[in-house]
């Protein structure tokens, strides 16, 4: 699944990618989701961007394939080659939660005072 990161491990000046990589901005996501979906809405903040730019970076694998999604994979093409695995996440608590349901993924924007 990759492994889990918090905002300060994505923050941190010394750099978490490997050479020649870089935590994207909200921009680049943004760029990468109009690429994919030209009709996607990347201007509203808080709106839902586009139905089909997830399933393009979706693994089409489901369980009990190991880093399987869970059945149904709904949407799922990877026709854009980035094989996004459900990995969960962990919460402010600091429990686990969501493996084999979905992932997220870090951009270096922080969303505001008190959210990354």
């Amino acid at each position: 699944y990759g492994k889990l990161y918090n905002w300060y491990a994505v923050n941190d000046s010394r750099g978490l990618c490997p050479t020649g990589w870089h935590v994207p901005t909200a921009g680049e996501w943004n760029r990468m989701v109009k690429y994919l979906d030209p009709n996607a809405d990347t201007v509203c903040a808080n709106c839902w961007q586009s139905s089909i730019a997830g399933g393009m970076m979706k693994s089409t694998a489901t369980q009990p394939t190991p880093g399987g999604w869970l059945s149904p994979n709904t949407g799922a093409t990877n026709s854009s080659g980035f094989t996004a695995l459900p990995g969960g996440g962990r919460y402010s608590g600091g429990g686990f939660n969501g493996l084999g349901v979905n992932g997220f993924w870090w951009s270096s924007s922080d969303a505001g005072s008190g959210n990354a």
